[in-house]
C-alpha cells in the first residue's frame, strides 16, 4: 500500500510538471496565431465574416463587414493578409450611402469574385445586391453598373428584399436567393450582371411556402442544372419544418420532386435550416437545428426522406447548432456551427455517410473551440485540397459584449481534428490559477489570485476527447461523477481570450 501511494505521488508529480500541454482544439497552429486569424476592431466597433472561399492557389477570400464598412479580404495560406489584393489585402466599401451588407461569395473560374448581399438603406427599400471584383481585389467595372448590380425583386417603389446566398451555374450565370417580404425569391443574372429574362418572370421567381414565409438556408445546382434551395418554412399543419424546394432550369417548380416541387419534413421542435449539400448520388443533406440540438436530414433525389440515414432520416448531436457543411471525397460529412450550452463556442463535427458520428475525428466526433471570452458563431466553412478545414465567423471581444462589439475570425483545423501540442505562453494568468487538490476525490477547487473572470471550463481526456463542460459553483467543480484517471481541464479567462489556461488533473476516489 505504501509503495502504491509513493508511485501515485511520483506519477502526479510527473504529470503536473510537464511543460508541453496539448490544447484540445484541433486547430492548425501553423495558421495565424495558434490556428486563429482575428480582424481586430476598436472598442464599440465590430467585424464579422459571413462567407469564405478557397482559391486554387490556397489563398482564402472572406466577405463580411467591419467598422461600418462592407469588406472582402484575402489571406495567404498561412493566415497573413495578402497585400497584393486591393488595398493592403482588403476591399472596403462604406455601408452608407446606399452601402451593402455582404453575406455570401463565389469564385469564378477566371479568378474573379462575385459577392452577394443586400443594400443597407432603411426598412422600406432594401434590394438584392451583387458586386464583382477582379482577381486583384479591385472593382470589376465590366460588371453591371461600374461593378455593382442592385435589384428590386418586386419591381415596386418600396421593397424588403434580403439576399442570403448565391451560387454559379456551370455556364457562369449567377443565381441569387433570398426573400422578398419573407417569401422565397430567386433571381438569375447573366455573367455580366444583366438579369436573365428567360428565368421565371422577368428573371425573378417568387414561391410561397406556407403561412409564415421562409428563412433561407442554402442553394445548390444539380448536374442537370436543376436548382435546389434549402429553407425552413411552415408546413400544412403550421409546424416550422425543414424544407427543400427544387426548380427546373427555367425557374418553374419541379413536380417530380415530392409531387409538388417542395418537401417539408418535421424534425421535432422548432426547426432552423442553415446549410445544405448535394451528394454525388443526388441525395440532399440539410443541416440546422431543432429543440436546441443539431439536426442533419437526408432526402432522396425524389424529395422523400432517406430512412437509411441516422434514425428515420435524421442524425442528431446534442448541445450544438449547425450553420455550415462540407462533404469529403469519401462521403464523410463535416458540419460546422456552435455550441449552445454555457458559452457559444465554435463547433466542428464529422459524420459517417450513414449519419453516425465519426468517433475517429477530434473528440468522439466533435471539436469545441472557444475563441475568446464571449460567445462565438461559425458562419461558413470550406475544405482545403489537403483536407484541412477553414471556417469563419465572429467572436465577442469580452464576456459582456453586445451588439456590434465583436471581431471577425478565421480558423483552420487539422484534417482529422488531432490536437496541436504547444508550450503555453508565459502569461500572468497561468501563474495565478491554481487547481487543487491533486488528486481530487469529490471536488476540484480553483484559486484565482488576480480575480480573473473564468468564462468557460471544459474537461478532456489526455488524448483530447471532450468529456463535458462542467458547471462551476464558487470556483468549485464536482468530480464525483468522474472515474479514476488523468484529465485535462481547460479554463477560459476574460483577460486572455485566445490563451486558455490548461491544467492536468487526477481524480482518485
Amino acid at each position: 500500500m505504501k509503495y502504491c501511494c509513493l508511485l501515485l505521488c511520483f506519477v502526479i508529480t510527473c504529470i503536473v510538471s510537464g511543460q508541453a500541454i496539448a490544447l484540445p482544439t484541433g486547430l492548425d497552429s501553423s495558421f495565424g496565431t495558434n490556428g486563429i486569424v482575428t480582424y481586430t476592431t476598436p472598442p464599440t466597433y465590430g467585424s464579422n465574416y459571413n462567407a469564405i472561399v478557397i482559391q486554387p492557389d490556397g489563398k482564402i477570400v472572406a466577405a463580411g463587414g467591419a467598422i461600418l464598412n462592407a469588406v472582402v479580404a484575402r489571406y495567404l495560406p498561412n493566415g497573413t493578409l495578402d497585400n497584393t489584393f486591393s488595398v493592403q489585402g482588403k476591399y472596403i466599401r462604406p455601408y452608407t450611402p446606399n452601402g451593402f451588407a455582404l453575406l455570401d461569395l463565389a469564385l469564378q473560374s477566371d479568378g474573379k469574385i462575385v459577392v452577394g448581399g443586400q443594400t443597407y438603406s432603411n426598412q422600406t427599400h432594401d434590394d438584392f445586391a451583387l458586386i464583382r471584383l477582379n482577381s486583384n481585389g479591385n472593382i470589376d467595372s465590366t460588371f453591371g453598373d461600374s461593378g455593382v448590380v442592385t435589384t428590386n425583386v418586386s419591381m415596386s417603389g418600396s421593397s424588403m428584399d434580403y439576399l442570403k446566398v448565391i451560387t454559379l451555374q456551370p455556364d457562369g450565370k449567377i443565381i441569387a436567393v433570398g426573400t422578398t417580404y419573407n417569401t422565397l425569391a430567386l433571381i438569375r443574372y447573366w455573367p455580366a450582371g444583366a438579369i436573365d429574362s428567360s428565368f421565371g418572370t422577368y428573371g425573378r421567381v417568387v414561391t410561397g411556402t406556407g403561412s409564415y414565409g421562409a428563412e433561407i438556408g442554402d442553394v445548390a445546382i444539380q448536374p442537370d442544372n436543376k436548382i435546389v434551395v434549402g429553407i425552413e418554412a411552415y408546413d400544412a399543419t403550421n409546424t416550422r419544418s425543414f424544407a427543400c424546394v427544387r426548380y427546373l432550369p427555367d425557374g418553374t417548380l419541379d413536380t417530380t420532386f415530392n409531387h409538388t416541387g417542395i418537401s417539408y419534413i418535421q424534425t421535432g421542435g422548432l426547426a432552423y435550416v442553415h446549410t445544405m449539400q448535394l451528394q454525388p448520388d443526388g441525395r440532399i443533406l440539410l443541416g440546422g437545428a431543432a429543440s436546441n440540438d443539431l439536426k442533419l436530414l437526408r432526402l432522396k433525389a425524389n424529395g422523400s426522406t432517406d430512412s437509411s440515414f441516422g434514425v428515420n432520416g435524421i442524425a442528431t448531436a446534442d448541445t450544438c447548432i449547425a450553420s455550415c457543411m462540407v462533404l469529403r471525397s469519401d462521403g464523410k460529412i463535416v458540419v460546422g456551427g456552435y455550441t449552445n450550452s454555457n458559452n457559444e463556442d465554435f463547433a466542428v463535427m464529422q459524420f459517417k455517410p450513414n449519419g453516425s458520428l465519426d468517433t475517429a475525428f477530434g473528440q468522439q466526433g466533435k471539436i469545441f473551440t472557444p475563441i475568446g471570452p464571449g460567445n462565438e458563431r461559425m458562419e461558413d466553412m470550406k475544405l482545403q485540397a489537403d483536407g484541412k478545414i477553414v471556417a469563419c465567423g465572429r467572436s465577442q471581444k469580452n464576456s459582456t459584449s453586445s451588439g456590434g462589439d465583436i471581431n471577425a475570425v478565421i480558423v483552420r483545423y487539422q484534417s482529422d481534428g488531432r490536437l496541436s501540442v504547444i508550450n503555453p505562453p508565459d502569461v500572468a494568468a497561468a501563474q495565478d490559477i491554481t487547481v487543487y487538490p491533486i488528486p481530487a476525490v469529490d471536488a476540484l477547487h480553483i484559486t484565482n489570485r488576480s480575480n480573473y473572470t473564468i468564462t468557460d471550463a471544459v474537461l478532456y481526456t489526455t488524448d483530447g476527447r471532450m468529456i463535458e463542460c462542467p458547471p462551476m459553483y464558487h470556483n468549485t467543480i464536482s468530480t464525483v461523477q468522474l472515474p479514476n484517471g488523468v484529465y485535462l481541464l481547460q479554463l477560459q479567462l476574460s483577460s486572455y481570450p485566445q490563451i486558455p489556461v490548461m491544467r492536468k488533473i487526477i481524480v482518485y476516489h
